[in-house]
């Protein structure tokens, strides 16, 4: 991996350490070998709408518009959630651990048979197909549509007033 004049530098040498680092960290895409496609499978033969199986998609591929995406691409002075200020607003942490996912998920509980809250930890880059390949294929679509529900509160508070409360989303996901 030489520079476009063909020498060897270090920066050419970091640019590649980078570009590794980078490849490892991110989580597979759908084009990957065919071995690989049963994890994706629990994402994309999930019944529930389409809309939600793409929202679950950008979920395990790290690619919603979440405070630490902007922030990495420099649209955003910083990551940390600016509904619980609790942490860096990645994916896992919008649909999981922020307070108003908690809230939901909690409500939800009384309606649902949901997995225990240790189920819901972060497990790494694949924690979402971890999570929907620990339970069946009725929780699996329950658990997509509280993520997505989760995340349409989150992005009432962010871009409207904020009023959407726990118990409409709860009526909302009993329907």
């Amino acid at each position: 991996h030489y520079e476009k004049n063909s020498v060897f530098s270090v920066k050419s040498a970091y640019k590649l350490t980078a570009s590794i680092a980078e490849s490892e960290q991110t989580p597979s895409s759908s084009s990957n070998d065919s071995n690989d496609r049963s994890i994706w499978d629990l994402i994309w033969k999930t019944k529930v709408p389409g809309k939600v199986r793409i929202f679950g998609w950008r979920v395990a591929t790290n690619t919603l518009a979440t405070k630490k995406n902007k922030w990495k691409r420099t649209l955003e002075l910083d990551a940390t959630c600016s509904i619980c200020g609790n942490g860096t607003e990645n994916e896992f942490h919008a649909v999981v651990m922020c307070t108003k996912s908690r809230a939901l998920r909690s409500a939800m509980r009384e309606v649902w048979s949901l997995p225990e809250e240790k189920s819901f930890w972060y497990t790494g880059n694949d924690w979402l197909q971890v999570l929907l390949d620990s339970v069946n294929e009725e929780i699996r679509a329950k658990i997509m549509l509280l993520f997505w529900r989760c995340w349409h509160l989150r992005e009432d508070c962010i871009r409207s007033d904020g009023k959407q409360s726990i118990s409409s989303s709860v009526m909302f996901l009993e329907k």
